[in-house]
């Protein structure tokens, strides 16, 4: 595991080091020996697969948002049709009951 550049203040050395990733600090990999560099691919390994399960689970909870929208959608358009329905029958017995 890469702790030279170890922050206290970020939660996890996996997101230590996306930040370290994202704000341009890195290591001179050239110095380092084939141990340290078999730690780094492992920390790079674990965040890899901790990043595809967040976004398998962020994929899974979109689609079924995007289903509860549809359904939402068609219940809309389902009493929507109701009440046009409705407003027909009222304004045509309105009508027979003024004549």
């Amino acid at each position: 595991m890469m702790t030279e550049h170890h922050n206290p203040n970020v939660q996890s050395p996996s997101d230590f080091q996306y930040y370290v990733a994202r704000h341009g600090v890195s290591s001179n990999y050239h110095e380092r020996t084939h141990e340290q560099l078999i730690g780094d691919v492992n920390v790079l390994h674990d965040f890899t697969r901790k990043l595809v399960k967040e976004k398998n689970q962020m994929q899974r909870a979109l689609s079924k948002a995007e289903r509860k929208v549809d359904m939402a959608n068609m219940k809309i358009w389902i009493l929507g049709i109701f009440l046009a329905a409705e407003g027909s029958i009222i304004g045509w017995l309105i009508r027979e009951f003024i004549r």
